[in-house]
């Protein structure tokens, strides 16, 4: 039993020794296994993550390499600034592909943080992005530009950003290189959230199955079968989602594909074996449309069987290094294969990866041949300037020479390359001159306006004065924004002191013609003006050189022009020596004025010539007709001093028999009423009886209206005298008073107010309430306001027009104005005579004994009392005449100091 015990507990030792080494033996196989399962997972993930990056640098590197052509086309000057920035933002902006989550594109940053290329949210498009942050706060436009500025060949940056196709935050890898010739930055990103997510579950089901490992061993054999069958599914999930990530990327790279295969530049990808074989492995539709022949056919093939020719070239060492070393190269080559017919390329190439590089190119061959014609074009046209006679260059805005001619290389005594780049200032002697050349050059070049003919007196480099006429013009250069000042200078010394002798000698006989006062004028047999002096165009009111070519008959303003002339010239040949008449001309403006013609003949190279000599003799008309129009104020004058003797005259003689009429009309009323009584006893005795036809009872009282009938006759009588002579006298300019402009509107009243009843039912009067006094002489604005009244009285044609005198005070620029307004509802004026309304002896009615005086005379009473007559008139409307006088402002009556001048004198 012992023996049996200790085989069964040596047994058990046995069995536990056993499954001890076994357990420890299946821990390690499975911690084994789960550290080999991390490892594939992290070198995996790694591998992923890798090429992530390789992907994203590839294509910022193309889109890099895509626009050094227009980088390189602004270096060498044959763009500007601007057109390289705009067409590099069109080449990113076709940049747009497909990664393994969707749409995906490249973008374009300006070192100020302008976002210039978001194909996908264009509203950020050329917006200020320089404060865009993540989710961690972090600047990611700054750190993008601070990269790439600091990394010549680019550089990753790493940040959170919302996945447009999750809506939810995630990890994003972007790729940024500079192209610091524009201060810009081109990149793109990647979301790396869901690879690593994949590799994550892929880690856990690693783990998951090492641990698994050890449950079998402890488990039986049927339960570490199922765990087994378990482990190999999630192996095969895990292998599923490996395969998932493969595929992901391989979707990535046919994105990237869809990129080169849409790109309008030429790519060829190349591989450099250990061998040193360059294969060829891969191109774009582009660079097959360019080079004229499928390269798809010749895909795997080296590059000296793809194309022949480059074996004895340094191209193939040049991609060697480039695949090996890294960098970049570029430069123009020409097409190795077609030496009869050469293309030639702009061609970058930069390494992608180790051993493998990629080159982009593109077709400049029409270029080079208009850079030659313009080259061709340049030396012709620096032959025809140095054929041309007169000094020709162009300057740039700094002053300097661009373009000069063998004519300014004679006058300088200098060979083009000693005057090409230097400024005037460097050549010239007279800093003066050159200040001013230059500063013209610069109006020429920042206004871009041209100077012609402008005279120029320059010292050569001998110290000589020369004179030159010198036109300038901007010219802007092709393929650039410079602008030149193209000048050319002809000498005109010579010509100038030609010109200096010809014009002393006429300088003389112009002056003597010109300094006339008189027209003069020459002409042809045929009566054609040839030339005039400047007297004559002032007098017929034309432009320079106007009457030339006219016949001397389109002076004239009389109907038998052509007649006089014919006569004038019969008379001139049959051997008169001049002709002298007075006849009307005609101006430009279509004004006649009268004028004395001499006309002369004299013979020239055998030709008849006319000298005709014009003098205006208006003012001596006007001087006449103001001499006979004085005669007549005189005269008129008279009669009015007669006429107011003669009203002096007859008042008086009406005022005598006028007393007696006042004194009897008293004695007959009192009369009357003294023998009343005695009357109406009789009547009561004896009945009615008759009183001068009429009885008694109804001559009582209406005597009694007879007898005041007669007095009030008599008070009329007497104040219509009084006016009269009120009127009529004639006071001294020195008579001024304070007058009340009421009273006198009262007064001329009184004077028309037969007139006034004769000429309309409807006048009234309306006066001003403050009663205003005017500084003058009552009887002269008596007169005034008479006129007014009486010319309005002549203007209405019917009883039922109106006529209306009011009195109103006025404001004007400060000063009070008492105004009279006489307004009529009458015929009005038209514009013929509003014009000459103030003019001496005009006047209407002639033939109903006007004289024109009315009006002249009382504007100008207006105008010694420091006031004015207006006027408004409408025909068929009816017309308004205003006086306007000074109101006084202190109702004083000094009889010395007046300031009113009457008559010219004053008092």
């Amino acid at each position: 039993m012992q023996t049996h015990k200790e085989t069964s507990d040596l047994t058990s030792l046995l069995f536990r020794r056993v499954l001890i080494r076994l357990l420890i033996i299946t821990i390690g196989v499975a911690v084994l296994y789960a550290l080999l399962v991390h490892q594939f997972v992290r070198t995996s993930n790694e591998e992923v993550t890798q090429h992530q990056r390789n992907d994203v640098r590839m294509v910022t590197e193309i889109a890099s390499g895509s626009v050094q052509p227009v980088v390189e086309d602004y270096q060498a000057g044959r763009i500007s600034d601007r057109e390289a920035l705009e067409q590099v933002i069109e080449i990113v902006n076709q940049m747009t592909y497909e990664d393994n989550y969707g749409a995906n594109y490249v973008f374009l940053i300006g070192y100020d943080g302008m976002l210039y290329v978001q194909p996908f949210f264009p509203a950020r498009a050329m917006t200020d992005q320089w404060n865009m942050q993540d989710e961690n706060g972090k600047y990611l436009i700054r750190e993008l530009i601070q990269v790439a500025r600091n990394n010549p060949e680019g550089g990753f940056v790493r940040y959170l950003y919302r996945n447009p196709a999750t809506h939810k935050v995630e990890n994003k890898l972007s790729y940024a290189m500079s192209i610091p010739e524009l201060d810009l930055v081109v990149g793109t990103g990647i979301y790396t959230q869901q690879a690593h997510l994949a590799y994550r579950r892929l880690t856990t089901a690693a783990y998951v199955a090492g641990f698994g490992a050890i449950l079998l061993i402890m488990l039986p054999v049927g339960i570490s079968l199922h765990a087994l069958q378990q482990r190999n599914r999630d192996l095969e999930t895990v292998l599923r989602d490996r395969e998932r990530a493969e595929k992901a990327l391989r979707i990535s790279e046919n994105r990237l594909s869809g990129v080169l295969k849409h790109m309008p530049l030429g790519v060829l990808q190349y591989e450099v074996r250990e061998d040193d074989t360059i294969l060829l492995r891969g191109s774009n539709p582009a660079a097959s449309s360019i080079l004229g022949h499928d390269l798809k056919e010749k895909k795997g093939l080296t590059m000296e069987e793809a194309f022949p020719g480059v074996e004895n070239t340094y191209i193939p060492e040049k991609y060697r290094m480039i695949a090996r070393q890294g960098g970049a190269f570029q430069e123009e080559i020409s097409d190795p294969s077609n030496p009869d017919a050469p293309r030639v390329f702009r061609v970058f190439l930069f390494q992608t990866e180790p051993n493998h590089l990629s080159v982009l190119f593109r077709d400049i061959t029409e270029q080079k041949r208009i850079e030659r014609e313009r080259a061709n074009h340049r030396q012709l046209l620096q032959t025809v300037l140095d054929v041309y006679p007169h000094v020709t260059f162009a300057k740039d805005l700094e002053g300097r020479f661009r373009i000069v001619n063998k004519a300014l290389q004679d006058y300088f005594g200098l060979p083009a390359d000693k005057i090409l780049g230097a400024r005037e200032k460097d050549l010239l002697k007279d800093p003066e001159v050159v200040v001013e050349l230059e500063e013209e050059d610069r109006l020429v070049i920042e206004n871009h306006a041209a100077i012609f003919n402008r005279e120029w007196e320059i010292r050569d480099p001998h110290g000589r004065l020369r004179s030159y006429l010198g036109s300038k013009i901007p010219i802007h250069l092709p393929d650039t924004d410079e602008v030149l000042a193209l000048a050319v200078f002809v000498e005109i010394t010579e010509l100038k002191e030609a010109i200096h002798h010809r014009d002393e000698a006429r300088l003389l006989y112009e002056t003597v013609l010109n300094t006339a006062g008189d027209a003069i004028l020459t002409a042809d047999a045929d009566g054609r003006i040839l030339n005039t002096n400047q007297a004559s165009e002032v007098m017929f009111q034309l432009d320079e050189g106007g009457l030339a070519g006219q016949n001397l008959t389109s002076l004239f303003a009389e109907q038998a022009a052509e007649a006089i002339l014919a006569e004038w010239i019969r008379q001139l040949e049959a051997g008169e020596t001049s002709i002298v008449a007075e006849l009307n001309c005609s101006r430009k403006a279509e004004e006649v004025f009268p004028a004395e013609v001499s006309m002369t003949r004299w013979i020239l190279n055998g030709k008849i010539h006319f000298t005709v000599i014009v003098r205006d003799i208006t003012r001596r008309r006007e001087a006449e007709e103001t001499a006979r129009l004085q005669q007549e104020q005189l005269i008129q004058a008279d009669k009015m001093i007669a006429l107011g003797t003669l009203v002096s005259g007859v008042a008086h003689e009406v005022n005598n028999p006028n007393n007696y009429i006042a004194l009897n009309a008293s004695l007959l009323e009192e009369s009357w009423r003294s023998v009343l009584p005695i009357l109406d006893q009789h009547l009561e005795s004896e009945g009615d009886f008759s009183v001068g036809g009429l009885p008694y009872t109804e001559m009582r009282d209406r005597l009694f209206e007879l007898i005041q009938a007669i007095g009030n006759g008599s008070k009329r009588i007497e104040s219509i005298v009084f006016d009269l002579k009120n009127f009529a006298r004639q006071g001294s300019p020195g008579e001024i008073e304070n007058v009340r402009i009421d009273e006198v509107i009262r007064s001329a009243v009184a004077l028309n107010q037969n007139l006034i009843a004769k000429s309309t039912r409807r006048f009234s009067v309306s006066y001003s309430e403050a009663r205003p006094s005017v500084r003058g002489h009552r009887q002269r604005l008596e007169q005034v306001v008479i006129n007014l009244l009486q010319n309005a009285c002549q203007a209405i044609d019917c009883p039922d027009q109106k006529l209306h005198i009011r009195c109103t005070q006025e404001q004007r620029d400060g000063v009070r104005f008492v105004c009279v307004c006489v307004e009529d509802g009458g015929r009005g004026m038209g514009p013929e005579v509003q014009n000459r309304l103030f003019d001496p002896f005009f006047t209407t009615r002639r033939n109903d004994g006007g004289t024109g005086l009315g009006l002249a005379v009382s504007n100008s009473i207006m105008q010694e009392h420091g006031g004015r007559l207006e006027f408004d008139s409408v025909v068929g409307e009816g017309t308004q005449m205003r006086m306007l006088l000074p109101v006084v402002t202190t109702e004083t009556t000094p009889t010395t100091g007046i300031q009113v001048i009457l008559s010219g004198e004053s008092s």
